[in-house]
């Protein structure tokens, strides 16, 4: 993968958001380029497993557009949600939560909509939104489209957007062996917390800190420091 200035802006916040694991014992009987699954073992005796293509794919259809929404809301409220927005061109993630609706007379799932849809537009219409568990959000964006038809073109459009995390580590695309499920309350601890074990975030920033952690480690693996190529 061609790491350019936008990337290495990313690369950059990787290194402040967790601790690398990379100066583990790395055991391996051939060189990156030539494995299609990266078996790492860490001095601490637990290990890491990349699948280097699956992987690949899915980290570049979030870096190469210009930016990347990291979504959640509560499937059986649908009264507010927690976003947050990276700006690939200068590294900034912005804040973008909506707190619960104030009644104004309207039906509160459709201000929810209304607004959802607002500001996953408010960069470029087709930037990739990140999720934890497409399937769900899916279901209640569907459901939603149906009681609100005229609303049907544009949640249509955000539905094609959507992207999943969770199949990340359900599939095993990057799996660590100190994982104790494949939800965000058992991944984020192991990635990104050290020694604290609870989730304190949002679920949306979250899955920002979680993707810096495997972005990081993955762009170690699949190009190794001092062989990264840099755009003008």
């Amino acid at each position: 993968m061609k790491t350019n200035n936008r990337n290495s802006i990313m690369l950059g916040q990787t290194n402040k958001d967790t601790e690398l694991i990379f100066n583990s014992e790395m055991s391996m009987d051939m060189p990156f380029s030539g494995r299609k699954v990266i078996n790492l073992k860490k001095k601490d005796g637990s290990s890491l497993n990349v699948k280097r293509h699956m992987l690949g794919s899915w980290i570049e259809s979030i870096v190469e557009p210009s930016g990347v929404y990291f979504l959640d809301f509560d499937h059986s409220k649908i009264d507010n949600y927690n976003m947050h927005y990276l700006d690939h061109s200068n590294g900034k993630l912005m804040e973008m939560n909506m707190p619960p609706i104030a009644y104004t007379g309207e039906d509160p799932k459709k201000e929810f909509l209304d607004k959802l849809i607002f500001d996953l537009n408010l960069f470029d219409s087709s930037e990739p939104i990140v999720v934890y568990g497409k399937s769900s959000f899916e279901d209640v964006l569907n459901q939603l489209s149906e009681l609100y038809y005229e609303y049907a073109d544009e949640v249509d459009s955000i539905l094609e957007r959507l992207l999943d995390m969770e199949q990340v580590f359900t599939e095993q695309w990057y799996w660590d062996s100190r994982f104790k499920g494949n939800t965000i309350k058992t991944i984020y601890p192991v990635l990104c917390l050290g020694k604290s074990k609870t989730l304190d975030i949002s679920n949306s920033l979250a899955m920002y800190k979680i993707y810096t952690a495997i972005l990081s480690i993955y762009l170690q693996v699949h190009v190794p420091v001092g062989e990264m190529r840099m755009a003008a």
